[in-house]
């Protein structure tokens, strides 16, 4: 091959290193990663509750727990710095979230989960409200987690009761 000046073969070098750069990252990834928006149901979500009834104003601890249950490793996609919320509600209506009044910072991060392991996020309800117009009363109310991947997962609501 003959160039002609000294910017076409930088251009051909260029070239040429890009493309073997690209062909190196196809060919190094053998494991197959699956998105949870591409799969069907390849997962488990739960989310724990150390008991159903708690005095109220007393601290309530709670846990969501994700497994990948296939047999691909899964990438979950955060688009930002808050990777998971609970939030608690009474008839419908929210009155705590993990996240109110919290900033999440725009960055977009990577989790890789082999197949079978497990991702356990952990979080605290102190008995406040997080919203100036909700109150905490006695009786049912549901707490359930998201984890805030795109796209969004959620656990089933869990149900629990403030007593005196």
């Amino acid at each position: 091959m003959r160039f002609t000046d000294s910017r076409d073969s930088l251009r051909f070098l260029f070239v040429s290193i890009f493309a073997s750069f690209l062909l190196l990252v196809s060919c190094s990834s053998k494991q197959k990663t699956l998105r949870p928006s591409e799969q069907t149901r390849q997962f488990a979500v739960s989310l724990v509750l150390s008991d159903s009834s708690f005095a109220l104003g007393s601290k309530i601890d709670f846990s969501m727990i994700f497994e990948n249950t296939s047999k691909d490793t899964l990438e979950l996609v955060f688009p930002n710095t808050c990777r998971f919320d609970f939030v608690i509600s009474r008839d419908g209506a929210e009155i705590w979230s993990l996240l109110a009044a919290k900033s999440c910072a725009q960055v977009i991060s990577r989790n890789r989960l082999a197949p079978g392991a497990v991702m356990t996020l952990d979080s605290s309800w102190d008995g406040q409200t997080s919203l100036p117009e909700a109150k905490v009363l006695l009786g049912k109310h549901s707490v359930k987690g998201i984890l805030r991947c795109s796209p969004p997962i959620e656990t089933e609501e869990v149900e629990f009761y403030l007593t005196d």
